[in-house]
């Protein structure tokens, strides 16, 4: 639908965005068998090159590419009991429909302490592109 010339934009999550939450997220489950309600499989692209091949491939020039990190600080207050907080960041969204963090105590409870004991902080990797349709 892009007209020639058109420029197409986008950031999109790289696959080891927020890895510690999507580890400490797969260690509940399996710790917490009977409770998983659903099972999901996170699509971001592996790496901003493949990415980048995919747009040339289907006819971009590149005009803008960045790549890079933004760490997500857990504010002091709220760093003993977190997960109320990640859920106002949005940063769970999602993750409610495949276990009852917030319906089990001993869940949520695992579920910090797993995350604190993961010892990597919070960030996005993330890549932006910019191009122009040929």
């Amino acid at each position: 639908l892009l007209k020639r010339d058109g420029v197409f934009a986008f950031v999109v999550n790289l696959s080891d965005t927020l890895s510690s939450v999507f580890k400490t997220f797969r260690r509940c489950m399996l710790h917490h068998p009977r409770l998983v309600q659903l099972a999901a499989v996170p699509g971001f692209p592996k790496s901003g090159s493949g990415l980048r091949n995919v747009l040339v491939k289907n006819g971009f020039h590149i005009i803008h590419h960045d790549e890079g990190y933004q760490v997500i600080e857990v504010p002091a207050e709220t760093k003993e009991n977190c997960l109320p907080w990640l859920r106002k960041t949005g940063i769970l969204a999602g993750f409610d429909a495949m276990l009852p963090l917030f319906e089990n105590r001993k869940l949520a409870e695992d579920f910090e302490r797993m995350l604190k004991s993961c010892n990597e902080p919070l960030k996005h990797h993330y890549v932006l592109f910019a191009g122009r349709k040929k």
